[in-house]
């Protein structure tokens, strides 16, 4: 019997997503705001990029090193973006609990690295989406559907190492869709947006 492998991964894609949705719903009990559960969308990054790692054989009960440790140590080695984001999260961090913070590492440890790779876009935005609603209208007013971004991309015939300078970058959204070998350059008002666009 051959197993139908993108079912599986849609399930895998929406376990995952299930499992960040979860980190959100016990931030709520933290003392940070709404605007700061972005957090879990930085953690993702710094996961698929490898930032936390070397965690299996670490007991929870004697680590004490936490997400703040992890990301600090990638981050020493990163380009200049990451460590804009990370003065923007670390403080963030600091204000969570023990317990969440060993739970965020966990739970972004054990996620499948391959299908969060493959998959990453459309976790990213399923949780940028989420957040989104979470925060009210008007809370994302930067926020370009995909298919608009996919829309304007498809009629830009863009060539190799086109560039593609976007004053209004909002939170960044039609850069995710380009292609590697074009350079985006984005510029945003409002700092939290221009953040969240970084990423």
């Amino acid at each position: 019997m051959i197993k139908d492998t993108s079912m599986e991964d849609a399930q895998q894609v929406a376990e995952i997503k299930a499992k960040l949705w979860k980190l959100v719903d016990n931030l709520s009990v933290e003392a940070i705001s709404q605007n700061e559960y972005t957090l879990i969308l930085f953690c993702l990054l710094c996961q698929r990029e490898g930032a936390i790692n070397g965690l299996e054989s670490i007991d929870p009960e004697l680590y004490e090193g936490g997400l703040q440790e992890q990301i600090n140590n990638y981050i020493s080695k990163s380009s200049i973006e990451y460590k804009i984001l990370s003065e923007e999260y670390v403080p963030i961090i600091d204000k969570l609990s023990f317990e969440v913070d060993l739970e965020i590492l966990y739970t972004l440890r054990d996620l499948d690295q391959g299908i969060l790779i493959n998959n990453f876009h459309e976790i990213f935005e399923d949780l940028l989406t989420k957040f989104s609603n979470l925060l009210g209208r008007g809370s994302m007013e930067f926020f370009l559907p995909a298919e608009i971004s996919r829309l304007v991309i498809a009629l830009a015939e863009l060539h190799e190492d086109s560039k593609i300078y976007n004053p209004f970058a909002g939170l960044a959204s039609l850069g995710v869709f380009l292609p590697q070998n074009v350079q985006y350059i984005g510029q945003e008002l409002f700092q939290y947006t221009w953040i969240i666009g970084l990423m």
